[in-house]
């Protein structure tokens, strides 16, 4: 394991840590627990599960067993499923901030859980056609859109006529 991968799988447990204490704190400071409260609780869970499973892609990463094969591939699909779900979750919080009680969900927080169901199948579907990201025979992860955009963008690059400054 290189020192880059330890100093990432470090950073992501020590936000795991922040977020349980934050986590508990809400839980502690607040005796009524409201749906916002509820809200707060679940993106802190949320986040420290975002972090645990990148922290296992960290750590399986470069492995060529079977194993390590499967952890990237799953802790990878996580990650990108969690902030999806995440996002639901932080777009209902601030309904429930700025709504002052109403009882009907609006067309953009419906929009919002539509995208995040959306995007969740777009990645059930990057499984088995590398839509988004895919792995190298080294078990590398790359994301497939940015890898075009950066061919793009050298061939912008080394062509005067398109290099814009």
């Amino acid at each position: 394991m290189t020192v880059r991968a330890m100093f990432h799988i470090c950073m992501e447990l020590w936000g795991i840590f922040i977020c349980l204490i934050c986590a508990c704190g809400i839980f502690i400071a607040t005796p009524h627990k409201t749906r916002r409260t509820r809200i707060k609780i679940l993106m802190q869970i949320a986040c420290m599960l975002l972090l645990g499973t990148d922290a296992l892609s960290w750590y399986f990463r470069v492995d060529a067993d079977e194993t390590a094969y499967y952890m990237v591939r799953i802790s990878n699909f996580s990650v990108f499923c969690i902030n999806y779900i995440f996002m639901s979750f932080f777009a209902t919080y601030v309904w429930l901030t700025v709504s002052k009680h109403q009882h009907r969900k609006p067309a953009a927080l419906r929009a919002v859980y539509a995208l995040s169901v959306i995007g969740i199948l777009l990645l059930i579907i990057t499984q088995f056609t590398g839509l988004f990201y895919y792995f190298d025979d080294h078990n590398l992860y790359h994301r497939y859109s940015l890898v075009r955009r950066s061919r793009l963008h050298r061939r912008i690059k080394s062509n005067p006529m398109l290099d814009c400054g």
